[in-house]
């Protein structure tokens, strides 16, 4: 027989406090900065200097970029002019935020599919999976991607499949997948 979810607030709160202090620990979030720079992470601190939102197109040391991801960039320099950060450490921050997002988005889909003790059990499986701590240790736009398509398919689903409105579903599936 299943046991039912923990019933008791502080007791939730305690196993989320715990997750994340794990979270904390595991990625070193105080020791984030202390890294030098990958290529990429150069690459993408070189275009979020220079990025502008009212430009249709990214540039990176006065050369025009094709076919590049913007968000990160973008919420580096928009977040830049209120932090007083080096660039390329807000840029690993905001990686690791969307690598909680995904944790805590991950968590709630399990959680409200199922119960509370399987949502902390899937975010700490994600958390703790190799492959996801090797590629957030360096800013890339991998996290973002992964929260994205997640978000997307846990709309489309929700919208769609749960509650029945197909319009709604696509739309927010391929507003997050644009993104």
């Amino acid at each position: 027989m299943i046991e039912p979810g923990a019933k008791n607030f502080f007791i939730r709160i305690f196993w989320l406090l715990l997750l994340a202090g794990a979270l904390t620990v595991m990625y070193q979030v105080w020791n984030l900065h202390s890294r030098d720079l990958s290529q990429n992470e150069g690459f993408y601190t070189a275009l979020a200097a220079e990025i502008n939102p009212a430009q249709p197109m990214c540039t990176a040391h006065g050369v025009g970029i094709k076919n590049n991801h913007f968000l990160l960039p973008l919420s580096t320099n928009l977040l830049s002019r209120y932090i007083s950060l080096p660039l390329s450490s807000i840029l690993r921050y905001v990686n690791f935020f969307f690598l909680t997002a995904t944790a805590l988005l991950l968590s709630f889909t399990a959680g409200f599919t199922r119960d509370f003790k399987a949502g902390i059990i899937a975010a700490g499986f994600f958390c703790a999976n190799l492959f996801i701590f090797l590629l957030s240790m360096y800013a890339e736009t991998f996290m973002i991607g992964l929260f994205c398509l997640f978000a997307a398919q846990c709309a489309w689903i929700y919208f769609g499949f749960s509650k029945g409105h197909w319009n709604l579903a696509w739309v927010c599936s391929l507003f997050f997948v644009s993104c």
